[in-house]
C-alpha cells in the first residue's frame, strides 16, 4: 500500500519537507495571525497537497480536487451557497460528501 502511495503522493520524506517548507512561509506572512481558523487549516492543507502534487504524480486528479475543495471550505457556508459557477458548484458537492464521511467516521 506504502508502495502504490509513493507512487501518486511522492515519497515521504520528500513531501513533508516540502509541505513544512510552504507552511513555514505562509505562517511568516504578515495576515496569518488575521486569518481564521478555517482559512488557516485550509491554507495548511492546500500546502500539504501542493507537496503531493509537486513530489508525486502531477496528473493525479484527487490532488487538484483536493486543493479546490480546501480552499472552498475556507469560505463562509453561506456565501458559499451564494457562489454562481458551475465548477464551484460540483466541487461544492464533493466537499458536502467529504464533511459527511468525516461527519461518519467520527461519530463511529
Amino acid at each position: 500500500m506504502l508502495d502504490s502511495k509513493s507512487k501518486t503522493h511522492g515519497k515521504y520524506s520528500d513531501v513533508s519537507t516540502i509541505a513544512q517548507t510552504l507552511k513555514d512561509i505562509v505562517r511568516s506572512s504578515p495576515n496569518w495571525l488575521s486569518l481564521t481558523d478555517k482559512q488557516a487549516e485550509s491554507l495548511e492543507m492546500i500546502c500539504s497537497k501542493i507537496s503531493r502534487i509537486v513530489s508525486g504524480d502531477p496528473s493525479q486528479q484527487d490532488h487538484w480536487v483536493d486543493v479546490a475543495g480546501y480552499a472552498l471550505l475556507a469560505i463562509d457556508p453561506h456565501e458559499r451557497a451564494e457562489l454562481d459557477n458551475p465548477l464551484a458548484i460540483e466541487l461544492q458537492k464533493e466537499v458536502d460528501k467529504l464533511i459527511k464521511n468525516v461527519e461518519k467516521a467520527v461519530s463511529n
